[in-house]
Protein backbone atom coordinates (compact mmCIF):
# COMPACT_ATOMS: atom_id res chain seq x y z
CA UNK A 1 0.00 0.00 0.00
CA UNK A 2 2.57 2.14 0.71
CA UNK A 3 3.81 1.45 -2.91
CA UNK A 4 1.44 2.46 -4.31
CA UNK A 5 0.99 5.83 -1.86
CA UNK A 6 4.32 6.77 -3.29
CA UNK A 7 3.53 6.72 -6.72
CA UNK A 8 0.11 8.41 -6.72
CA UNK A 9 -2.35 5.58 -6.00
CA UNK A 10 -5.31 5.14 -3.62
CA UNK A 11 -4.13 2.59 -1.14
CA UNK A 12 -8.17 1.31 -1.10
CA UNK A 13 -8.13 0.50 -4.37
CA UNK A 14 -5.13 -1.18 -4.73
CA UNK A 15 -6.10 -3.83 -1.68
CA UNK A 16 -9.53 -4.11 -3.37
CA UNK A 17 -7.54 -4.79 -6.50
CA UNK A 18 -5.01 -7.36 -5.13
CA UNK A 19 -7.86 -9.09 -2.88
CA UNK A 20 -9.54 -9.87 -6.76
CA UNK A 21 -6.45 -10.80 -8.47
CA UNK A 22 -5.96 -13.16 -5.86
CA UNK A 23 -9.34 -14.99 -5.54
CA UNK A 24 -9.77 -14.74 -9.42
CA UNK A 25 -6.48 -16.72 -9.06
CA UNK A 26 -7.33 -19.13 -6.61
CA UNK A 27 -10.35 -19.74 -8.53
CA UNK A 28 -9.55 -20.08 -12.30
CA UNK A 29 -5.93 -21.62 -11.26
CA UNK A 30 -7.07 -25.21 -11.60
CA UNK A 31 -9.48 -24.69 -14.57
CA UNK A 32 -6.45 -23.18 -16.36
CA UNK A 33 -4.04 -25.80 -15.55
CA UNK A 34 -5.96 -28.08 -17.18
CA UNK A 35 -6.97 -26.06 -20.28
CA UNK A 36 -3.50 -25.33 -21.08
CA UNK A 37 -1.90 -28.40 -19.77
CA UNK A 38 0.27 -27.59 -17.64
CA UNK A 39 1.90 -30.93 -16.37
CA UNK A 40 4.54 -29.69 -14.61
CA UNK A 41 4.51 -28.91 -10.67
CA UNK A 42 7.20 -26.23 -11.00
CA UNK A 43 5.42 -24.47 -13.23
CA UNK A 44 2.32 -24.40 -12.13
CA UNK A 45 3.38 -23.32 -8.76
CA UNK A 46 5.50 -20.10 -9.74
CA UNK A 47 2.80 -18.81 -11.80
CA UNK A 48 0.06 -19.35 -9.33
CA UNK A 49 2.27 -17.34 -6.89
CA UNK A 50 3.63 -14.81 -8.88
CA UNK A 51 -0.05 -14.08 -10.31
CA UNK A 52 -2.50 -14.56 -7.49
CA UNK A 53 -0.18 -13.71 -4.57
CA UNK A 54 -1.30 -15.76 -0.77
CA UNK A 55 -4.75 -16.14 -1.48
CA UNK A 56 -3.39 -18.21 -4.63
CA UNK A 57 -0.95 -19.93 -2.24
CA UNK A 58 -3.38 -21.41 -0.12
CA UNK A 59 -4.84 -23.05 -3.43
CA UNK A 60 -1.46 -24.16 -4.60
CA UNK A 61 -1.22 -25.80 -1.45
CA UNK A 62 -4.18 -27.43 -1.72
CA UNK A 63 -3.14 -28.68 -5.50
CA UNK A 64 0.42 -29.96 -4.41
CA UNK A 65 3.43 -29.56 -1.86
CA UNK A 66 5.80 -28.59 -4.99
CA UNK A 67 3.35 -26.30 -6.07
CA UNK A 68 2.79 -24.41 -2.52
CA UNK A 69 6.05 -23.83 -1.72
CA UNK A 70 7.26 -22.70 -5.49
CA UNK A 71 4.07 -20.48 -4.94
CA UNK A 72 5.51 -18.80 -2.03
CA UNK A 73 8.78 -18.73 -3.56
CA UNK A 74 7.70 -16.91 -6.11
CA UNK A 75 5.86 -14.40 -4.23
CA UNK A 76 9.16 -13.26 -2.19
CA UNK A 77 11.24 -12.96 -5.78
CA UNK A 78 8.21 -10.87 -7.29
CA UNK A 79 8.34 -8.56 -4.43
CA UNK A 80 12.15 -7.78 -4.50
CA UNK A 81 11.66 -7.02 -8.32
CA UNK A 82 9.09 -4.77 -7.62
CA UNK A 83 11.16 -3.34 -4.94
CA UNK A 84 14.03 -3.53 -6.66
CA UNK A 85 12.48 -1.47 -10.05
CA UNK A 86 10.48 0.92 -8.22
CA UNK A 87 13.99 2.08 -6.71
CA UNK A 88 15.29 2.45 -9.93
CA UNK A 89 12.90 4.04 -11.71
CA UNK A 90 11.01 6.32 -9.29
Amino acid sequence: MEISRLNGGLAGVTVIAVLITGVEGAVLAPLLSRIFKVKNPVAEGVAIGSCSHVIGTTKAVEIGEVQGALSSVAIGICGLITVILLAIFC
